[in-house]
């Protein structure tokens, strides 16, 4: 008869080879799908200038400030250019590794919040196969940054909820942080309610409101 823990490991590993094989299939996307007109060349094209310019604390569009959009995106592609070179595949590349990112990071929140490993299993899975989210998942877009640093920010809430103040504080400002870089002050919408009410849905908060 074969050890419960060993089932246990082989249906954790072979989970991960699921995940794996989610990402394989979506590589070639990412490899050879053309920059999308007009939003994707735009932000190609800010980040090309930056990458040529030397200039990256204001992104530019033709030479003109482009003050509609935060910059983390761009700079991440104009990294990704100096290791790699100038290719659209580094953008999505990266857009692929930020939608990995969430589904791992979306897995651990739902354990975190009382799901066994199923149901957490479930979760991920379920934002996996949507349309939408693989439709996104190497978009040149703000909205995968954006998602990544929300859900950081629920875990940071969490962290606090746990009584860990120091490492809760340090990891929500960096969340928010990031998620204005990545995206602008809309970052805070997507928290705002859910820590102002957190006396509603934590005890640490309802005993300690001044934090």
């Amino acid at each position: 008869m074969i050890p419960r823990s060993s089932i246990d490991v082989f249906a954790k590993v072979w989970a991960w080879r699921w995940l794996a094989l989610w990402c394989v299939l979506l590589l070639p996307l990412a490899l050879l799908f053309p920059p999308i007109p007009i939003d994707e060349t735009r932000y190609l094209t800010a980040a090309w200038e930056m990458f040529n310019s030397g200039q990256w604390l204001v992104p530019t569009v033709n030479g003109a400030w482009y003050s509609d959009k935060s910059p983390l995106l761009f700079w991440l592609i104009a990294g990704g250019w100096k290791i790699f070179g100038v290719h659209t595949w580094v953008a999505r590349v990266e857009a692929l590794i930020v939608a990995l990112g969430m589904l791992l990071m979306l897995r651990r929140l739902a354990l975190r919040l009382g799901m066994d490993a199923r149901g957490a299993d479930t979760a991920m899975w379920l934002l996996a196969g949507g349309f939408g989210f693989v439709a996104f998942s190497t978009a040149i877009m703000f909205v995968l940054l954006l998602s990544l640093t929300v859900l950081g920010a629920l875990h940071a809430l969490l962290d606090l909820d746990a009584g860990k103040w120091k490492h809760g504080i340090g990891w929500l400002g960096l969340m928010i942080g990031f998620g204005l870089l990545a995206k602008g002050p809309v970052m805070l919408l997507h928290i705002v309610a859910v820590a102002v009410l957190a006396p509603l849905w934590s005890d640490t908060a309802h005993t300690h409101k001044a934090h």
